[in-house]
Order: C-alpha cells, then sequence, then structure tokens
C-alpha cells in the first residue's frame, strides 16, 4: 500500500508512504514515511515560502523495472460563487445564481524503488479549470508523459521553473511534458490552436502502453476529430 501523508488537523501532505502487509497474517510488516524531496519543494515553491499543499487525488500509477513505483497526482478541487440577481420591485436577491468551478492545479510526481525511497519527485507547476484542464499521462521506456492543455504564454518562474496557464478553448494547444527515468523535465507542443480546427480534451483519451500510443478525441461546435500520438 502507498499514499500521501501529512498533518490530519492542518490538511496538509509531507511526502509518501509505504506500507508492506503480510497477506496471510494480515499485520504490517514494514512501512516507511519519505518526505517530499529538496528538488520538489523548490518545483512548487522557488524561494517563497512553503505554503500547504493539498486537495490532491492520485491520478495513476505505474511499474518499472527492479519494482520502482511511479505515482502520478493532482490538485484538484471546486470552488462555489453566487451572483444577485434582480428581485421583486427593483431590488436583488443575494445568493439567487451560483456557479461551481472545478480546478484542475499542480501535478505532483514521485518515483519510488521497492523499499519505499524516494528516488527523485517533481511538481508540474500549473492552473486549469474547467473542461479543458487536468491532464493524462502514459510510461513508456521508464520515462513518464503527460499531455495537457494550456496557452501559447508559458510562464518562466524564479529558480528555472515553469508555469503552464489556463487556455481559452478557442486557443488551446495540446502540449507534451517527459520526465526521464533520472527526473528531468522537458515539454514541447505538438498542437497549435491556429494549425488545428478543433481542441482536444485530454481527459478523453484512449491509451495504449504496449504499442506507444494515445488516441485523443477532439472537439468544436459539431466538428469531431481524431488525434494518434505516437512516441518513439
Amino acid at each position: 500500500m502507498l499514499g500521501f501523508y501529512g498533518n490530519k488537523k492542518k490538511n496538509k501532505l509531507s511526502g509518501v508512504c509505504t506500507f508492506i502487509i503480510n497477506k496471510d497474517k494480515l499485520t504490517l510488516s514494514n512501512q516507511k514515511f519519505a518526505p517530499f524531496t529538496k528538488q520538489f519543494m523548490n518545483d512548487k515553491f522557488g524561494d517563497k515560502k512553503h505554503k500547504d499543499i493539498k486537495d490532491v487525488k492520485f491520478k495513476s500509477i505505474f511499474r518499472g523495472e527492479n519494482g520502482n513505483i511511479l505515482i502520478n497526482a493532482e490538485e484538484q478541487y471546486e470552488t462555489s460563487s453566487s451572483y444577485p440577481v434582480a428581485g421583486p420591485g427593483g431590488g436583488f436577491q443575494s445568493n439567487a445564481y451560483g456557479r461551481t468551478t472545478e480546478h484542475f492545479d499542480d501535478i505532483l510526481t514521485v518515483k519510488l524503488n521497492s523499499e519505499g525511497d524516494i528516488l527523485w519527485a517533481r511538481n508540474i507547476n500549473k492552473s486549469q479549470t474547467g473542461i479543458n484542464g487536468s491532464f493524462t499521462s502514459t510510461f513508456i521506456n521508464n520515462e513518464v508523459y503527460y499531455f495537457i492543455n494550456t496557452t501559447d504564454k508559458v510562464k518562466k518562474l524564479s529558480n528555472e521553473r515553469i508555469n503552464f496557464k489556463n487556455p481559452k478553448l478557442k486557443e488551446s494547444n495540446l502540449y507534451v511534458i517527459k520526465i526521464d527515468e533520472k527526473g528531468k523535465l522537458n515539454y514541447k507542443k505538438i498542437i497549435d490552436y491556429k494549425d488545428s480546427e478543433v481542441w482536444y480534451r485530454v481527459s478523453d483519451q484512449i491509451v495504449f502502453p504496449d504499442l506507444k500510443t494515445i488516441i485523443f478525441l477532439g472537439f468544436k461546435k459539431k466538428k469531431k476529430q481524431i488525434l494518434k500520438v505516437s512516441i518513439d
């Protein structure tokens, strides 16, 4: 078993925990708590004061060579807002209209060895909302790939960090982010919205890891299109 651990009262995360359970006796054989690495904290906060890490949801888990495990998670939460509308006699009724927004923020990636030690951990800074948010990932040749929708203006932060911003639907580019087996991160735009008649919702995809292929569905009003991405 594995997961994140932290301060329950403060509802924030501190690192990754692993538990080995004897399946016959149902007893705990071993446990380990590994705090987030310095590189991970630098990815996320840079020189700024460390804030709470919370609202994290598991997205995928991959097994690599020598029993290594790679965890993908994402900061995901909802916010609600209300707006007054006109009432009888020209007055306003507060909280008469409400809207809920789903947020898909930073991607957390941690690679563990078979003993539960962190080999490396990276944080991909992003802020997205709505139906073109979140990401899809696949694990090929011991490298993890993420596909996201983002704007042309990838923001550069301090300490060689980057931040992917939420695009408008009509200006949604498809990017791929790769983290190699050593934890080095690179990214590239693969579809420019100016060259595409549709936008690709990354949460609607079919992944064929054995074939090193991902199929995306594209939409724009009544137009539909299929995109096949192959990884060498």
